[in-house]
């Protein structure tokens, strides 16, 4: 699914979101041991611009939720992201959906 996302850099919004929601869905799942795809997909992720109207909400509503669905992976193997990660909500807030 992240392959999807950086094949290329003129996709959709629907084109991007839906890798993500999927993403989302199975994120729970994940194992802990993984660290080649998911540092990367939260990276990309809290790196999106958060100014209104540059990404469609539904995008960032999945980033979010992707996010909130790794919380537990990233408390256990990646804490130096959760102030990013407390950036990235707090931005959204601000900017609202």
């Amino acid at each position: 699914m992240f392959d999807k996302l950086q094949s290329s850099s003129s996709l959709s919004w629907e084109e991007s979101e839906a890798p993500l929601y999927i993403m989302s869905c199975v994120a729970s799942y994940l194992s802990p041991d993984e660290d080649k795809i998911v540092p990367n997909v939260i990276q990309a992720i809290i790196s999106t611009p958060t100014q209104p109207g540059l990404v469609h909400s539904a995008l960032k509503y999945t980033g979010v939720r992707l996010i909130s669905q790794l919380d537990e992976w990233i408390s256990k193997n990646n804490p130096q992201i959760l102030s990013k990660k407390k950036f990235y909500f707090k931005t959204k807030l601000i900017y609202s959906f």
